[in-house]
Protein backbone atom coordinates (compact mmCIF):
# COMPACT_ATOMS: atom_id res chain seq x y z
CA UNK A 1 0.00 0.00 0.00
CA UNK A 2 1.33 3.45 -0.83
CA UNK A 3 1.39 6.30 1.68
CA UNK A 4 -1.71 8.16 0.49
CA UNK A 5 -3.76 4.95 0.31
CA UNK A 6 -2.71 4.11 3.87
CA UNK A 7 -3.74 7.56 5.08
CA UNK A 8 -7.09 7.33 3.36
CA UNK A 9 -7.68 4.06 5.17
CA UNK A 10 -6.44 5.02 8.66
CA UNK A 11 -4.28 7.46 10.58
CA UNK A 12 -0.55 6.82 10.99
CA UNK A 13 1.70 7.48 13.97
CA UNK A 14 4.78 9.52 13.14
CA UNK A 15 8.09 9.79 14.95
CA UNK A 16 9.61 12.60 17.01
CA UNK A 17 12.49 15.06 17.15
CA UNK A 18 16.06 13.96 16.49
CA UNK A 19 18.01 17.09 17.39
CA UNK A 20 17.73 16.94 21.18
CA UNK A 21 18.48 13.22 21.19
CA UNK A 22 21.60 13.67 19.09
CA UNK A 23 22.74 16.59 21.25
CA UNK A 24 22.62 14.24 24.22
CA UNK A 25 24.81 11.87 22.19
CA UNK A 26 27.46 14.43 21.37
CA UNK A 27 26.17 16.57 18.50
CA UNK A 28 27.87 19.96 18.80
CA UNK A 29 25.90 23.24 18.72
CA UNK A 30 27.44 24.32 15.41
CA UNK A 31 27.66 20.85 13.90
CA UNK A 32 25.55 19.70 10.96
CA UNK A 33 23.04 17.10 12.15
CA UNK A 34 22.72 15.87 8.55
CA UNK A 35 26.46 15.15 8.32
CA UNK A 36 25.92 12.42 10.91
CA UNK A 37 24.39 10.36 8.09
CA UNK A 38 27.97 9.97 6.87
CA UNK A 39 30.00 10.18 10.08
CA UNK A 40 27.71 8.48 12.62
CA UNK A 41 25.17 6.39 10.67
CA UNK A 42 24.75 3.84 13.46
CA UNK A 43 23.56 6.56 15.85
CA UNK A 44 20.92 7.72 13.36
CA UNK A 45 19.79 4.17 12.65
CA UNK A 46 19.51 3.43 16.36
CA UNK A 47 17.23 6.43 16.88
CA UNK A 48 15.06 5.35 13.95
CA UNK A 49 14.80 1.87 15.47
CA UNK A 50 13.95 3.30 18.89
CA UNK A 51 11.03 5.22 17.40
CA UNK A 52 9.83 2.19 15.42
CA UNK A 53 9.98 -0.01 18.50
CA UNK A 54 8.02 2.67 20.37
CA UNK A 55 5.23 2.56 17.80
CA UNK A 56 6.07 4.89 14.92
CA UNK A 57 4.39 3.73 11.72
CA UNK A 58 6.36 6.15 9.59
CA UNK A 59 9.78 7.63 10.18
CA UNK A 60 11.50 10.66 8.72
CA UNK A 61 14.95 10.66 7.19
CA UNK A 62 17.65 12.75 8.85
CA UNK A 63 17.64 15.26 5.97
CA UNK A 64 15.83 18.31 7.35
CA UNK A 65 18.56 20.79 6.37
CA UNK A 66 20.13 18.77 3.56
CA UNK A 67 19.48 21.28 0.78
CA UNK A 68 22.40 23.04 -0.90
CA UNK A 69 21.75 26.44 0.70
CA UNK A 70 21.53 25.13 4.26
CA UNK A 71 24.48 22.76 3.84
CA UNK A 72 26.66 25.57 2.47
CA UNK A 73 26.76 27.06 5.98
CA UNK A 74 28.75 23.97 6.99
CA UNK A 75 30.85 23.89 3.80
CA UNK A 76 28.89 20.82 2.69
CA UNK A 77 27.11 22.14 -0.41
CA UNK A 78 28.76 19.58 -2.66
CA UNK A 79 27.52 16.66 -0.55
CA UNK A 80 23.78 17.11 -1.18
CA UNK A 81 23.30 13.84 -3.02
CA UNK A 82 25.60 11.84 -0.74
CA UNK A 83 24.00 13.05 2.50
CA UNK A 84 20.43 12.61 1.28
CA UNK A 85 21.09 9.18 -0.17
CA UNK A 86 22.73 8.06 3.06
CA UNK A 87 19.81 9.41 5.09
CA UNK A 88 17.35 7.30 3.11
CA UNK A 89 19.51 4.19 3.22
CA UNK A 90 19.85 4.44 7.00
CA UNK A 91 16.11 4.86 7.49
CA UNK A 92 15.37 2.00 5.11
CA UNK A 93 17.65 -0.33 7.06
CA UNK A 94 15.90 0.59 10.28
CA UNK A 95 12.43 0.29 8.75
CA UNK A 96 13.06 -3.22 7.39
CA UNK A 97 10.08 -2.74 5.09
CA UNK A 98 7.68 -2.57 8.05
CA UNK A 99 7.03 1.19 8.24
CA UNK A 100 6.90 4.08 5.79
CA UNK A 101 10.03 6.16 5.21
CA UNK A 102 9.42 9.81 4.35
CA UNK A 103 11.88 12.61 3.88
CA UNK A 104 12.27 15.45 6.32
CA UNK A 105 12.46 18.40 3.93
CA UNK A 106 13.10 21.70 5.69
CA UNK A 107 13.65 25.35 4.77
CA UNK A 108 16.83 26.92 3.46
CA UNK A 109 17.37 29.10 6.49
CA UNK A 110 17.53 32.20 4.27
CA UNK A 111 15.01 34.79 3.14
CA UNK A 112 13.54 35.45 -0.29
CA UNK A 113 14.00 38.82 -1.96
CA UNK A 114 13.23 41.61 -1.06
CA UNK A 115 13.59 40.53 2.60
CA UNK A 116 16.77 38.59 1.89
CA UNK A 117 19.16 37.83 -0.94
CA UNK A 118 17.70 34.52 -2.18
CA UNK A 119 15.78 34.44 -5.44
CA UNK A 120 12.86 32.11 -6.03
CA UNK A 121 14.86 30.45 -8.78
CA UNK A 122 17.74 29.70 -6.39
CA UNK A 123 15.39 28.19 -3.85
CA UNK A 124 13.57 26.07 -6.41
CA UNK A 125 16.82 24.70 -7.79
CA UNK A 126 18.10 23.85 -4.30
CA UNK A 127 14.86 22.09 -3.36
CA UNK A 128 14.62 20.32 -6.72
CA UNK A 129 18.15 18.95 -6.32
CA UNK A 130 17.39 17.60 -2.86
CA UNK A 131 14.01 16.20 -3.89
CA UNK A 132 15.53 14.30 -6.80
CA UNK A 133 18.24 12.82 -4.59
CA UNK A 134 15.67 11.67 -2.03
CA UNK A 135 13.31 10.26 -4.64
CA UNK A 136 16.08 8.32 -6.36
CA UNK A 137 17.18 6.92 -3.00
CA UNK A 138 13.69 5.51 -2.43
CA UNK A 139 11.57 7.57 -0.03
CA UNK A 140 7.82 6.96 0.15
CA UNK A 141 7.02 10.67 0.20
CA UNK A 142 8.03 14.11 1.43
CA UNK A 143 7.41 16.00 4.66
CA UNK A 144 7.92 19.66 3.70
CA UNK A 145 8.01 20.83 7.29
CA UNK A 146 8.69 23.64 9.77
CA UNK A 147 8.34 26.41 7.21
CA UNK A 148 7.56 29.92 8.43
CA UNK A 149 7.49 31.57 5.01
CA UNK A 150 4.50 30.42 2.96
CA UNK A 151 6.30 31.54 -0.20
CA UNK A 152 9.27 29.31 0.52
CA UNK A 153 6.98 26.42 1.46
CA UNK A 154 5.17 26.76 -1.88
CA UNK A 155 8.47 26.54 -3.73
CA UNK A 156 9.55 23.48 -1.74
CA UNK A 157 6.22 21.74 -2.34
CA UNK A 158 6.39 22.50 -6.06
CA UNK A 159 9.88 21.03 -6.29
CA UNK A 160 8.97 17.92 -4.29
CA UNK A 161 5.76 17.15 -6.16
CA UNK A 162 7.68 17.12 -9.44
CA UNK A 163 9.02 13.72 -8.36
CA UNK A 164 5.49 12.26 -8.48
CA UNK A 165 5.68 11.15 -4.83
CA UNK A 166 3.16 12.20 -2.12
CA UNK A 167 3.88 15.54 -0.44
CA UNK A 168 2.83 16.62 3.04
CA UNK A 169 3.37 20.27 3.95
CA UNK A 170 3.28 21.76 7.43
CA UNK A 171 3.98 25.26 8.68
CA UNK A 172 5.29 26.33 12.08
CA UNK A 173 2.55 28.24 13.88
CA UNK A 174 2.60 30.45 16.93
CA UNK A 175 0.17 30.19 19.83
CA UNK A 176 -1.83 33.11 18.37
CA UNK A 177 -2.99 30.85 15.54
CA UNK A 178 -0.79 32.25 12.77
CA UNK A 179 2.77 31.87 11.54
CA UNK A 180 5.38 34.51 12.30
CA UNK A 181 4.43 36.13 8.99
CA UNK A 182 0.73 36.15 9.84
CA UNK A 183 -0.43 33.21 7.71
CA UNK A 184 -3.48 31.41 9.12
CA UNK A 185 -4.70 27.88 8.39
CA UNK A 186 -7.21 28.89 5.72
CA UNK A 187 -4.51 30.75 3.76
CA UNK A 188 -2.08 27.87 4.22
CA UNK A 189 -4.61 25.38 2.85
CA UNK A 190 -5.38 27.48 -0.21
CA UNK A 191 -1.78 28.10 -1.17
CA UNK A 192 -0.16 24.79 -0.25
CA UNK A 193 -2.84 22.68 -1.92
CA UNK A 194 -2.52 24.82 -5.05
CA UNK A 195 1.23 24.15 -5.00
CA UNK A 196 0.60 20.40 -4.93
CA UNK A 197 0.55 19.33 -1.28
CA UNK A 198 -1.72 16.35 -0.59
CA UNK A 199 -1.42 16.46 3.22
CA UNK A 200 -1.45 19.81 5.06
CA UNK A 201 -1.02 20.84 8.66
CA UNK A 202 1.39 22.13 11.29
CA UNK A 203 4.46 21.12 13.24
CA UNK A 204 7.06 22.53 15.63
CA UNK A 205 7.02 25.91 17.39
CA UNK A 206 4.36 25.09 19.98
CA UNK A 207 3.09 22.22 22.07
CA UNK A 208 0.00 20.04 21.57
CA UNK A 209 -2.31 22.20 23.69
CA UNK A 210 -1.52 25.27 21.59
CA UNK A 211 -1.64 23.34 18.32
CA UNK A 212 -5.00 21.70 18.93
CA UNK A 213 -7.19 24.78 18.19
CA UNK A 214 -5.08 25.44 15.09
CA UNK A 215 -5.78 21.92 13.85
CA UNK A 216 -9.46 22.49 14.59
CA UNK A 217 -9.27 25.45 12.24
CA UNK A 218 -7.53 23.33 9.60
CA UNK A 219 -10.30 20.75 9.80
CA UNK A 220 -12.94 23.46 9.58
CA UNK A 221 -11.64 24.81 6.28
CA UNK A 222 -10.07 21.71 4.71
CA UNK A 223 -11.56 18.28 4.02
CA UNK A 224 -8.30 16.72 2.86
CA UNK A 225 -5.59 14.80 4.69
CA UNK A 226 -3.95 16.57 7.64
CA UNK A 227 -0.82 16.29 9.77
CA UNK A 228 -0.09 17.45 13.34
CA UNK A 229 3.36 17.13 14.89
CA UNK A 230 3.73 19.47 17.88
CA UNK A 231 6.74 19.92 20.08
CA UNK A 232 6.71 18.21 23.46
CA UNK A 233 5.53 21.53 24.89
CA UNK A 234 6.91 25.03 24.54
CA UNK A 235 10.62 24.85 25.39
CA UNK A 236 11.91 26.37 28.60
CA UNK A 237 15.51 27.46 29.16
CA UNK A 238 17.00 25.56 32.09
CA UNK A 239 20.70 26.04 32.86
CA UNK A 240 21.30 27.17 29.30
CA UNK A 241 19.52 24.21 27.69
CA UNK A 242 16.09 23.97 26.08
CA UNK A 243 13.85 21.66 28.07
CA UNK A 244 10.53 20.43 26.70
CA UNK A 245 8.03 20.05 29.57
CA UNK A 246 5.30 17.76 28.17
CA UNK A 247 5.27 14.27 29.65
CA UNK A 248 4.59 11.19 27.54
CA UNK A 249 1.20 10.87 29.23
CA UNK A 250 0.16 14.42 28.33
CA UNK A 251 1.28 13.94 24.73
CA UNK A 252 -0.84 10.79 24.61
CA UNK A 253 -3.93 12.71 25.77
CA UNK A 254 -3.58 15.13 22.88
CA UNK A 255 -2.74 12.36 20.42
CA UNK A 256 -6.21 10.97 21.12
CA UNK A 257 -7.73 14.41 20.65
CA UNK A 258 -5.97 14.80 17.31
CA UNK A 259 -7.19 11.36 16.24
CA UNK A 260 -10.76 12.15 17.25
CA UNK A 261 -10.51 15.38 15.31
CA UNK A 262 -9.68 13.36 12.22
CA UNK A 263 -5.96 14.16 11.85
CA UNK A 264 -4.28 11.62 9.57
CA UNK A 265 -0.63 11.81 10.68
CA UNK A 266 -0.04 12.22 14.41
CA UNK A 267 3.51 12.56 15.63
CA UNK A 268 5.83 14.94 17.39
CA UNK A 269 8.58 17.40 16.73
CA UNK A 270 11.27 18.95 18.94
CA UNK A 271 11.62 17.30 22.34
CA UNK A 272 9.43 14.34 21.36
CA UNK A 273 11.34 11.21 22.32
CA UNK A 274 10.60 7.51 21.82
CA UNK A 275 8.95 7.37 25.25
CA UNK A 276 6.47 10.05 24.11
CA UNK A 277 5.69 8.07 20.95
CA UNK A 278 5.32 4.89 23.00
CA UNK A 279 2.69 6.51 25.24
CA UNK A 280 0.92 7.92 22.17
CA UNK A 281 0.95 4.54 20.43
CA UNK A 282 -0.44 2.81 23.51
CA UNK A 283 -3.30 5.29 23.62
CA UNK A 284 -3.95 5.30 19.88
CA UNK A 285 -3.52 1.58 19.17
CA UNK A 286 -4.35 0.22 22.65
CA UNK A 287 -0.91 -1.33 22.93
Amino acid sequence: MDLLAALEKDFLIGDGGYGAILQSRGLGPEESIELWNLTNPREIEEIHRDFIQAGSELIQTNTFGANRIALARHALAEKVEEINRAGVEIARRAAEGKVFVVSSFGPSGGLIEPYGDLTKEQLYEAFREQAEALAQAGVDGFFVETFVSIEEAEIAVSAAQETGLPVAASLAFQANGATAFGVKPEQAVARLSAAGAEVIGANCGIGPAELFPIMQEFKRCYSGLTIAQPNAGIPQLVQGRAVFPKTPESMAVYALRFRNLGVNIIGGCCGTRPEHIQAMARALRHR
